[in-house]
């Protein structure tokens, strides 16, 4: 850190102007792990405030920052910086400043380190750039404006065009003695602009055209001698604001120098552009506009509301290449103009009639509706069964943060923001909205950072991250799913996104929703208790039932050897394929096998670089780690013995059970739904795609199919493992389990087929099973919430793991003991450890753990920081804090 920021010690600003003493002096804090905001001079005639974002020095380069307060440290003038710049954009709100103020205090992080959370797409700060965008050109419009015959039945539309490409195909193929001379001139732009040969210009084709020069080459010969044919041609082409050179063969044979000195003077001529050509002569404009093949109609179709389109929108509208649009431009049918990225998500419509609510949904909306109204801070639980239709009830209140001028904010768990999801927000406000997730490129987080910064976009949908973004005026904040493990970020500044939502609502006065079927234990007991408003959607929407629960014992109803499937199971899948029903078999453990080990001698594949046992992917034909990411070949022989053939893959994986599968019902159409199988966007609509229109009898899907998704046909959820989860020793082991079932068995029978949900287990007497079967959600969370109280466990106690990790094994286990020594320990407080983490290698790094348990009265921050504090770690080793742990790896 002292070297990052040694310079600011320098005795100058850049320029090595000196400060004046009466400079004005603002905090400015930057996006670095720096553990407070710096002092820097405010330079005559920049107006700076609380907010603003800026560029400073620090060190030898400019950076941006926040100016976060007035300065009163007593900086000697000399050692002060001059602020660079100020960024043209509404200032950070206080509000927003405050909340990252308080995150970084309550995860004991640095202020830096969560500004950069903030500041994640600092090209956003610069306006937009302008791009290229493309409008019909103006002749174009008048022709189309005047000409309505220019729209021919679809099947005699383009037939000269085609015509034309394929006589130039042929022509290509078959070229005469002086146009192969001549084309050996033109190619490869040694004239020093590019040449076309045999290009179609129905009902033509000329030999060779220049489009940048607007200029066509022929070559006659003999069978050009009806002169007549040649004006007629000409001047049809020179209709369109294309010149015509023409030479003879044997010009070209036998004076080729001269020809080429000729078309370059041509070349070296004005050209006028299209817009300016002249008047269409003959009709030939409106003959090539009737002639342009099918996809080049889709262009000027896609362009005929006069607004102007980047090539990308084009292509996908027009289903063509950016050549074509390119060729176009050359042709005179389109032109270019500048484009500046908008903000996206600026004017959802509000006022689009969205789905018919029933009693249940209307009266919740309107609870909703009315806290958006309020101003205040609220924090409410959506609490509806899967299939309640809970989304559209707080699309509603989405529309009424709009409405009143403000912003919203939907977060999700980054597998849940699926196309399925941005299809029911576009039906409901005819746009999609603004995204944030890890997957975007650089400039769409560019566009949407400003478009939040300065407050244009009114609509976000993201992951955890999404919440620290410069909201201009946020209006409501939804958390959906509020229960998923997924808004714990583990790296960086530790945080959990739903418990940091609800301290942004408060800190800012803004409503917060958060929904779920199956509520966090914290949820439900803040719920229960009064603090949240606790707002229920008991039934399905539109009269579809819950699905029947059935445990199936595996001790007794036992599969065939090396076979996953239980016979009871196996009969339900045939009985649902021949009703021509679908079939969701779920098992939450992604590739082949989980274990490969040597029956010879037993040897275990193990991660080199984790405490982990390498995965089988029959995909990839190789051993992966699912946690750092290293994958081997599949060898041929164990490592240890040496023996062949001895290799054996234990227990399933989804690749697995579709082998199972395709064994028992080869005629079934089978597609796997896993994060490594579907690993674009693309990819997993086209396979939900085909799932809805049921091309697709049964699906083998891990946590990626357990969410927000509606199949109507789907009525049989089969689940293979329903143990895995359970073991472990973590504290929410039962809670998340009963969590994932439920989601799972929520994908069954959500119209009005009737669905049915079996559970495998070799535990059906644990108490998940029973709530399962039961389907008694509430009494399994009371049950699990008295066991949490008598161990003096969240949330009737607070946690923080201390994680000691490096690459040097004995300085770890060296730290870790310095800091069990002098733990905290008292009648509130209690501290265990230091324990080797169970994944105790991982990516390489050796791991010890301490976990701290202390009563909800105690400043928890305050006493880790003074015990680690009193502790020197040294530099190879880190030292994390997690408030409130969720995991315990």
């Amino acid at each position: 850190m002292q070297t990052l920021f040694e310079s600011m010690e320098e005795k100058a600003p850049p320029g090595g102007a000196p400060v004046p003493e009466t400079a004005r002096r603002v905090l400015v804090l930057v996006p670095y792990p720096v553990d407070r905001a710096y002092t820097y001079a405010v330079p005559d005639g920049m107006d700076v405030s609380p907010g603003d974002y800026v560029t400073v020095p620090l060190g030898k380069r400019e950076v941006p920052g926040v100016v976060w307060g007035t300065s009163d440290e007593d900086v000697p003038p000399k050692k002060l910086k001059m602020i660079v710049d100020r960024f043209d954009l509404p200032p950070m709100q206080a509000a927003h400043r405050d909340f990252l103020s308080w995150v970084a205090q309550y995860t004991m992080s640095a202020p830096g380190a969560v500004l950069k959370m903030c500041l994640s797409a600092p090209a956003g700060l610069e306006p937009p750039k302008a791009t290229t965008g493309y409008v019909l050109n103006d002749w174009v419009r008048d022709v189309l404006a005047h000409s309505p015959h220019l729209n021919p039945p679809p099947s005699r539309r383009g037939e000269e065009g085609q015509r034309a490409m394929d006589q130039a195909r042929e022509l290509r193929k078959d070229m005469t003695d002086a146009e192969t001379r001549l084309w050996f001139c033109l190619s490869k732009d040694q004239l020093g602009h590019k040449f076309r040969r045999q290009h179609p210009i129905p009902p033509y084709v000329a030999d060779f055209a220049c489009i940048e020069k607007n200029l066509i080459i022929e070559v006659d010969g003999g069978q050009h001698n009806d002169s007549a044919h040649d004006e007629k041609r000409t001047a049809f082409l020179n209709s369109l604001g294309w010149r015509v050179l023409r030479f003879w063969n044997n010009e070209v044979l036998e004076n080729i120098d001269g020809v080429l000195q000729t078309i370059i003077t041509k070349l070296a001529e004005h050209s006028p552009p299209p817009s300016a050509r002249g008047e269409d002569q003959g009709g030939g404009r409106a003959k090539l506009l009737r002639n342009l093949n099918p996809q080049r109609r889709k262009i000027l179709e896609a362009l005929s509301d006069g607004h102007p389109r980047r090539a990308s929108e084009i292509t996908d509208m027009a289903g063509c290449t950016p050549g074509v649009i390119k060729t176009m431009v050359g042709q005179g049918l389109l032109r270019t103009v500048n484009l500046f990225s908008s903000a996206p998500c600026r004017n959802p419509d509000i006022d689009r009639v969205g789905p018919d609510l029933s009693p249940d949904q209307r009266a919740t909306a309107d609870h909703l509706i009315a806290q958006v109204k309020s101003g205040e801070h609220h924090t409410s639980l959506l609490d509806g069964v899967t299939g309640a239709g809970k989304t559209e009830v707080y699309f509603e209140a989405i529309a009424e943060a709009v409405r009143s001028g403000k912003q919203g904010l939907i977060l999700l768990p980054e597998i849940a923001l699926s196309n399925a999801f941005l299809d029911r927000f576009k039906k409901r406000f005819g746009c999609i909205p603004a995204l944030w997730h890890s997957h975007l490129t650089p400039a769409q987080r560019r566009t949407t950072w400003r478009g939040v910064a300065d407050g244009t976009t009114k609509v976000v949908v993201g992951a955890r991250s999404a919440l620290f973004l410069p909201y201009q005026d946020l209006g409501i904040i939804v958390v959906d799913e509020e229960h998923d493990p997924a808004y714990k970020q583990e790296d960086g500044v530790i945080y959990h996104a739903r418990d940091m939502a609800v301290v942004r609502g408060h800190r800012g006065k803004i409503p917060v929703v958060l929904v779920s079927a199956t509520p966090s234990l914290e949820t439900i007991l803040n719920a229960w208790n009064g603090k949240y408003d606790h707002l229920v959607l008991p039934v399905r929407h539109g009269g579809a039932e819950m699905p029947h629960i059935d445990l199936i014992d595996m001790r007794a109803d036992k599969p065939a050897r090396q076979h996953f499937i239980a016979p009871t199971l196996h009969n339900e899948i045939q009985s649902t394929l021949d009703r021509g029903e679908q079939v969701l078999l779920f098992l939450n453990r992604r590739g082949y096998a989980p274990l490969t080990l040597c029956r010879t001698c037993g040897h275990r594949f193990e991660c080199p670089r984790c405490t982990a046992w390498l995965v089988e992917h029959k995909k990839t034909s190789r051993l992966h780690c699912h946690h750092c990411g290293f994958a081997t070949p599949i060898p041929k022989e164990c490592p240890s013995c040496h023996d062949t053939d001895s290799l054996a893959a234990c227990g399933p994986g989804v690749e697995r059970i579709k082998e199972e599968v395709a064994a028992l019902w080869p005629d079934a159409r089978t597609v796997i739904l896993a994060s490594d199988i579907v690993d674009t966007n693309d990819k997993l609509k086209a396979v939900l795609d085909d799932i809805r229109e049921r091309r697709i009898d049964i699906v083998i899907g891990t946590q990626i199919i357990a969410k927000g998704h509606h199949f109507p046909h789907l009525t049989l959820v089969g689940v293979i493992d329903a143990d895995l989860g359970l073991g472990g020793g973590d504290l929410r082991a039962a809670e998340r389990t009963f969590q994932l079932l439920h989601q799972v068995a929520g994908r069954a029978g959500r119209e009005e087929l009737k669905g049915h949900v079996f559970l495998q287990t070799f535990m059906p007497e644990n108490k998940v099973m029973r709530a399962m079967a039961a389907d008694d959600r509430d009494e399994f969370l009371a049950v699990e919430a008295e066991e949490r109280e008598r161990a003096l466990m969240p949330p009737y106690s607070r946690l923080a793991g201390i994680i000691v990790s490096g690459r040097d094994e004995k300085q770890v286990m060296e730290t870790a003991r310095a800091l069990g020594a002098c733990a905290p320990q008292g009648p509130d407080v209690l501290t265990l450890g230091p324990a080797e983490a169970p994944f105790y290698r991982l990516r390489g790094n050796f791991r010890r753990r301490l976990l701290v348990r202390a009563a909800k009265t105690i400043n928890l921050q305050r006493a880790i920081e003074t015990w680690v504090a009193s502790v020197k770690i040294p530099s190879t080793v880190r030292v994390q804090v997690d408030i409130d742990p969720q995991s315990f790896l």
